[in-house]
C-alpha cells in the first residue's frame, strides 16, 4: 500500500510538473510585452520588444510593415513631407526592439534601447539622442490621432543603416 501511494505522488508530482511547464510556455517569453487596450494592437498579442530585427520594410502608403520576412498590419501607413519618410512611432519602436513611451505633457517621444535613448518633440526639428542634440530635417508630426517621426534620423540613431527605393516606394532598415 505504501509502496502504490508513493508511486500515484509521484506520478502526479510529475504530471504537475510537466502541467506547469506547459502552462509557463504560453506566457510572453523574455524580451517581449503584451499589448492590452493601449490602442496600439490587439489585446494580449505579443509584440518583439527584444533585440532588433535584420530587415525591416516600411512602405509609403501602406497599413503594414515587414520584419525578416514576416508582415505585420498596423492601422496607420507611413509617407512622405518635406522628401522625408515618417513612420508611425510605436510601429518603428516595435520593429527594432526599442520601448517607446510618450509623455502628451511636453508632446515628447522617447524610445530606449541598451544604453541609447531617443527623444524628440513634436513639431521641433531636433532629435536628442543619448543627450546630444541634432537638427532634423522634418519635425514629428501627430496625424489622424498618431505619431509619426523621421524614419532615417530615428533608425540611425539605434545603430540601423537606412536605404530608400523609389521604384517601390520602400525604406529598408538593415541592421549593421
Amino acid at each position: 500500500m505504501k509502496k502504490t501511494c508513493f508511486v500515484i505522488a509521484t506520478v502526479f508530482v510529475l504530471a504537475l510538473a510537466f502541467g506547469c511547464v506547459a502552462w509557463a510556455s504560453d506566457a510572453p517569453q523574455a524580451g517581449t510585452s503584451t499589448v492590452g487596450q493601449s490602442g496600439y494592437g490587439v489585446a494580449g498579442q505579443v509584440y518583439n520588444t527584444g533585440a532588433p530585427q535584420t530587415t525591416i520594410l516600411f512602405v509609403i502608403g501602406q497599413k503594414s510593415y515587414t520584419v525578416d520576412g514576416n508582415v505585420y498590419n498596423i492601422d496607420a501607413a507611413p509617407f512622405i513631407e518635406n522628401g522625408r519618410t515618417l513612420v508611425p512611432v510605436r510601429y518603428l519602436g516595435d520593429a527594432i526592439g526599442a520601448t517607446t513611451n510618450w509623455d502628451g505633457t511636453s508632446n515628447t517621444v522617447t524610445l530606449t534601447m541598451g544604453n541609447t535613448v531617443v527623444a524628440l518633440v513634436i513639431g521641433a526639428n531636433d532629435i536628442t539622442v543619448n543627450g546630444q542634440t541634432s537638427p532634423l530635417d522634418v519635425a514629428p508630426v501627430i496625424k489622424d490621432g498618431r505619431t509619426y517621426l523621421p524614419a532615417r534620423s530615428v533608425a540611425e540613431a539605434f545603430g540601423y543603416t537606412v536605404s530608400w527605393d523609389q521604384a517601390t516606394q520602400t525604406v529598408t532598415l538593415m541592421q549593421e
